[in-house]
This record gives structure tokens, sequence and C-alpha cells, in this order.
């Protein structure tokens, strides 16, 4: 309770939501103050332990490790993972089978896709303390243990927190604030499918763009369209319109609305444009912890 949303946010990114991490917080000190001191400090209470989690519950851990791994530095194909750590198609399956039953990672599709059928499935960190304890602490543990903990978070990783915070960590806050809205029925449909989407804006033009959160129901021709961003400064006017005018690619749909979630408050044109609208909504990070 002593720490802004925002840090909540930040700490929810690395740390995740398991009760026993949470509580080796200390509300004395800052944000970064308290990641340094767990993570980069050879006897902070969670500098090893996702590996040794690993090692605890699999017969096998390094081949698990590599696994997990090679997707914390961006192989998130089945086949990106096999080239990074040479092992077998059959028994890579396997091993992530496992991972994925532990909820470590998670496999992912376009919210349009059969999960059944689809190629181009991608593989995710699902827990939040393994992805980022892989993404920054394991490749730095040798000059951690040199005693450079503190040197190398300062310097290397509390620069890069907010972009680690942003996806995915932020975009399932997102998703996750918009379900409970919809418990809440507070949401303008009921929802069939959700998640992501990526592809090309038309057949014409390769520009491909991305939308962060989707929600639809294809049966009433109605989709939620989300962006998320994790940012100090932006121009969210030209944001919320470059929005709108890419959600063409789903012309199919009768009813379209838009939500946007924002580290920071918006400003007076943005909140002007999402009322001219209608059909926008805006959201800030002190409106995702509902009362």
């Amino acid at each position: 309770p002593t720490f802004s949303n925002t840090d909540k946010i930040l700490f929810y990114s690395c740390i995740g939501g398991t009760p026993y991490y949470l509580s080796q917080i200390d509300n004395k000190l800052t944000f970064a103050e308290n990641i340094q001191e767990l993570f980069f400090d050879i006897y902070g209470s969670l500098y090893s332990e996702p590996i040794m989690l690993l090692y605890q519950e699999l017969s096998d851990p390094k081949l698990y490790n590599s696994i997990i791994q090679a997707i914390a530095s961006g192989a998130t194909k089945l086949n990106e993972i096999h080239q990074s750590t040479y092992i077998e198609k059959s028994t890579l399956s396997k091993y992530i089978k496992t991972l994925t039953n532990m909820k470590i990672i998670k496999r992912t599709v376009p919210f349009d896709a059969n999960p059944l059928k689809n190629k181009n499935s991608c593989y995710e960190i699902s827990d939040n303390l393994y992805r980022f304890w892989f993404r920054f602490i394991f490749p730095n543990q040798e000059e951690i243990e040199r005693g450079r903990g503190s040197q190398i978070f300062k310097k290397l990783v509390l620069p890069k927190i907010d972009e680690f915070a942003s996806k995915p960590s932020f975009e399932s806050i997102c998703l996750d604030f918009l379900y409970k809205l919809e418990q809440l029925d507070q949401l303008p449909l009921f929802h069939r499918r959700s998640g992501s989407w990526r592809g090309k804006l038309n057949k014409k033009d390769n520009k491909e763009i991305e939308f962060d959160l989707i929600m639809d129901n294809f049966d009433e021709k109605e989709i939620l369209i989300g962006e998320c961003k994790w940012r100090n400064k932006f121009n969210d006017v030209a944001e919320i319109k470059k929005l709108m005018e890419n959600s063409i690619v789903f012309n199919e749909y009768q009813k379209k609305y838009f939500v946007f979630f924002s580290k920071v408050n918006y400003s007076k044109l943005a909140v002007q444009l999402a009322k001219a609208n209608g059909n926008v909504q805006l959201y800030t990070v002190d409106d995702l912890f509902l009362k």
C-alpha cells in the first residue's frame, strides 16, 4: 500500500503475483532499491529462486533451462527454439509441454486463429519472475557474483525496466482489466474470443500492423480493439487516430469499440477526441485498480 500504482505494475512485471515473492518487498525501500537487493546481490532472497525451483522440480533442469533462456532471448517459434538449443524437435515438444503445464511458459496464437491448427503459434514466458530472471539475471550472473550487481542493475537493467514491463506484462494486466469490466457488465460487448493480432494492413501494402488487445463476438459482428502504451511520453492524439484508422482491417465487423491504456495522463485534445467519437474509452494506470 505504500507504493504508487505505477510501481505496483512494475513490481508485478518483475516478480509476478506469488504471495511469498511479494512478501519479500521492503516497504521502506523504493522499487529500484527492492529489485536491486532481491535479485542483484548473491544473498538476495530471489537471486537464485527460479533456477533452484527448476532443479527441485525437474529431472533434467539444464535442458529446461536452455529452453527458457532461448525464449527469453527472442526465440519464440518451435523451430527457432530448436535452432537455439539443438534439442531434437520430438524431445523439445515434450519439454515444452512440461514447462507449459508448470505455467512457466505458454503458447500463443492470433485471437482469430484455430489453436489446434494454427502454424503461427509462438511461445512466451508466462511467469513474470522467470521472465525477469532469465532476461536480466541469468546473462549477468558471473558479474553479479563478482560483486558488480549494483552497477549492472543501474547501468543495464533499470533503463530498460519500462520497456520490459510494457510487453507482455502491461498488456496482460489491461486484458485482465477488460475481463473484470465484463464481469461487472461494463464492457460494450459479450466477447467470444480474445488475444492480440498482427498482420498486413492490406494486400497492396506490405506495412505490418499490430493490435495489442482484441475482443470480439463474430456472430454479432462486434469487436473491441485496444492499445497499451507504457511510455512516459507520446503523441496520444496521433496514436488514438492511428488505432482507429488501422481498424479498417476488421471491416467485416459492424460495431467497433476502442480502448486505450496509458501509463501517463492524456492530453485535453485526446480526451476531447474520445468524447467526440463516443466509441473510444481512455484508461490510465489508476483506473486499472478497481476498488
